[in-house]
């Protein structure tokens, strides 16, 4: 049996220590991985920012946390926000009330 894990976004915080814990989490996944492109999480500084504070990227070595993920990774996310910020961004508001 093939199952597909996809998380597009996640609001946290500005700090590292929010969530570094999620990151140390998520490494934990890793050996579930299917080989494969595209395995990869980037945490943004801010909501609408465009500077990467940290990266985790899955290869056939495991996973690593890096401050420069690769340019395929941002190419894909950057695409994944411009086609769905503003619904992200409404989701969030109507959920709490403010972005």
């Amino acid at each position: 049996e093939t199952q597909i894990v996809t998380m597009d976004h996640i609001f946290l915080s500005e700090s590292y220590e929010i969530f570094m814990p999620l990151m140390a989490c998520v490494r934990g996944i890793e050996k579930f991985i299917t080989l494969g492109e595209n395995n990869f999480a980037l945490i943004y500084y801010y909501w609408w920012g465009s500077e990467i504070a940290i990266a985790l990227e899955f290869d056939a070595n495991g996973s690593r946390i890096t401050a420069n993920p690769k340019a395929e990774n941002l190419t894909i996310a950057d695409a994944f926000f411009d086609e769905h910020g503003e619904a992200l961004a409404e989701e969030l508001y109507n959920k709490q009330g403010f972005i």
